[in-house]
């Protein structure tokens, strides 16, 4: 949405000097933005952390799930088609 606004105002946690972040990690280049906001308070709702319980053997299932993946799309493909 914010390529398609006027004016795309970015609020942001902290203000960093140029070349401070990895380019992966922007969402939204510079280019694209008019004001910046320094926001306050931050409460991250979203970002929870998550591992793995090592007891739990879950790796059984994922390879019967994909090698059934695999299997659907090799009949899918003809001779002479690549990927």
């Amino acid at each position: 949405m914010a390529k398609a606004g006027r004016i795309t105002i970015a609020e942001v946690e902290e203000i960093v000097e140029a070349g401070e972040l990895d380019p992966d990690d922007v969402h939204l280049p510079g280019i694209y933005v008019d004001r910046v906001v320094l926001g306050t308070n931050y409460e991250k709702r979203i970002e929870r952390t998550t591992v793995t319980d090592p007891a739990a053997d879950s790796t059984v299932s994922l390879n019967a799930a994909r090698s059934r993946i695999v299997r659907r799309a090799a009949k899918e493909f003809k001779d002479g088609m690549y990927v």
